[in-house]
């Protein structure tokens, strides 16, 4: 298996095969669109709105989104993160809040994709990645 290349490399490969398979990020906000759709469940459960959704339902979202961009983007699985992205490990991290991720230690020196999203009348969302280093970290 050959290595990772060195970590000023990472960031901007994993960028480049993000942008290549989404250009305009069309895909990956019908994702979340879809993920927000799945969750609330609407014709089932009346529920349209995040504020609707239990606590359980809220904390379950972000591993529907980190699934379902991997059904979307059919990215490898990692052998230590959620995906390898142009043969680099790459963690998935929703937050509903922004700045509100919760990042586990054993991402440290590992590229994560970090996600946030707004469901509201006027959607907003942003990805960003980041190389987990013990400064982005806290208890």
């Amino acid at each position: 298996m050959p290595a990772e290349p060195r970590n000023s490399n990472r960031l901007q490969l994993v960028r480049d095969e993000i942008l290549r398979l989404d250009p305009d990020g069309s895909r990956i906000a019908q994702v979340l669109r879809n993920t927000f759709d799945q969750l609330y469940n609407g014709q089932l459960t009346g529920r349209y709105r995040w504020d609707q959704l239990y606590k359980t339902e809220k904390t379950h979202c972000g591993t529907l989104i980190e699934i379902n961009l991997h059904l979307e983007f059919e990215f490898l699985n990692g052998d230590d993160m959620d995906y390898k992205i142009a043969g680099i490990e790459v963690d998935c991290k929703y937050s509903h809040r922004l700045n509100g991720w919760m990042i586990p230690p054993e991402a440290l020196n590992h590229v994560c994709m970090l996600l946030w999203a707004e469901d509201t009348a006027s959607p907003i969302w942003n990805l960003g990645l980041v190389e987990i280093k013990t400064e982005h970290l806290n208890s």
